[in-house]
């Protein structure tokens, strides 16, 4: 698969990112994205569409808001091609069709091998607000974020029980969209709360074939 297309002009790239941007938060459940990858992505989309609304118009535009939209685009591209690489662009839920509205062609030749991650994923687990925790996945040869070998993020899987009990069938545990940079949201509802999250993660490569688990990590929902 080649690289994301994404126009250079400005009026084309508007044009483009309103629509692919849409399509994202349209599609998201049907993908698997979790909803905190489209609240990181809101507030630089919005500055970036604000600024060019006043930058385009002819009563409005000036040397400044042109600058400003210039700004902000720089912030956008980044956390867009991120959150396609990240999310879309080797997302099995996603067709052919969804993907060239992204500015995505799938390949249709043979595609290199890639290996399988050998790594041994740990998860830490930190509450950051009510019924929300975030869990970092740590290569547990080195203690880093950072991916190791073969390695393009990981997924975390995930069981809720009731306290002091752990879940008895593999399939409690569901499966949590992917984090490219090994940092991952989780938020629970507050029916769920008193209740405990049991969490383990997996590395991925690109072509999401995965590797070991690790141990699994246990937290009271509250």
């Amino acid at each position: 698969m080649g690289k994301n297309f994404i126009p250079a002009g400005t009026s084309q790239f508007t044009e483009y990112i309103k629509v692919a941007y849409k399509k994202a938060r349209e599609s998201a459940e049907q993908y698997g994205v979790g909803f905190d990858k489209m609240v990181v992505l809101e507030p630089v989309y919005r500055r970036f569409i604000d600024a060019e609304a006043l930058a385009s118009n002819p009563e409005t535009a000036t040397t400044g808001h042109r600058r400003e939209r210039d700004e902000a685009r720089k912030a956008l591209e980044p956390a867009w091609r991120g959150f396609l690489n990240g999310s879309i662009r080797y997302n099995e839920r996603v067709s052919a069709a969804d993907l060239e509205v992204f500015g995505i062609k799938r390949g249709d030749g043979a595609r290199t091998p890639v290996g399988v991650p050998e790594a041994i994923p740990v998860v830490t687990l930190t509450r950051v607000g009510a019924f929300r925790f975030e869990a970092h996945v740590l290569d547990s040869a080195t203690g880093k974020l950072k991916s190791p070998l073969h390695a393009a993020g990981s997924f975390l899987y995930v069981a809720v029980t009731d306290i002091d009990k752990e879940p008895e069938q593999e399939d409690e545990f569901h499966k949590r969209d992917f984090g490219s940079d090994n940092k991952h949201v989780l938020e629970f509802h507050m029916s769920q709360k008193g209740k405990q999250a049991h969490v383990y993660a997996r590395y991925s490569n690109a072509h999401g074939k995965e590797g070991p688990e690790g141990a699994t990590e246990s937290v009271v929902i509250s």
